[in-house]
């Protein structure tokens, strides 16, 4: 093999794996995120706050209201997902009872184990949105007068 060539497929491979590696660390932020809004909604509907004052040129009455309307926001979709759960609860045990009817003795110890940790998980995603999480505003609160302080410096 030529010098040329080896070159040109190093260098494919450098790029092959940039892509890969890229995509991989973009799906693990992504889950990061994720896992991180659902554990604090109060720290997303802040930095919302902050994107639409610094965006749109807010007053600090419209501040107000906007906190409050994403504070409602936030009650709302946590109502929403506390509907849905047990439909959801449902539809998992309906699989679950479909697919242990599948499986023989040693399966199903193993099906056993998985299912167990998925719908612990579940449950501890739907069924632990506290109230007071979704009370607090106070990063919301410390967002928007740390904005209204800077406005008033300028």
């Amino acid at each position: 093999m030529n010098k040329t060539l080896k070159t040109i497929l190093v260098l494919l491979l450098i790029f092959i794996c940039g892509i890969v590696i890229g995509a991989g660390g973009t799906l693990i932020a992504e889950r990061i995120l994720i896992k991180r809004a659902i554990e604090n909604p109060g720290k997303v509907r802040a930095v919302l706050a902050q994107r639409i004052a610094r965006q749109c040129d807010l007053t600090s009455e419209q501040k107000e209201t906007i906190k409050n309307i994403l504070n409602d926001q936030a009650r709302d979709f946590a109502q929403i997902r506390m509907d849905v759960a047990p439909d959801i609860e449902r539809v998992l045990q309906n699989s679950h009872d479909r697919i242990m009817g599948k499986l023989d003795e040693a399966q199903k110890v193993k099906f056993e184990k998985h299912y167990s940790r998925m719908i612990e998980k579940f449950r501890k995603s739907y069924y632990s949105y506290e109230q007071d999480r979704l009370d607090d505003t106070t990063e919301v609160d410390a967002i928007m007068e740390k904005s209204d302080s800077v406005e008033s410096q300028e």
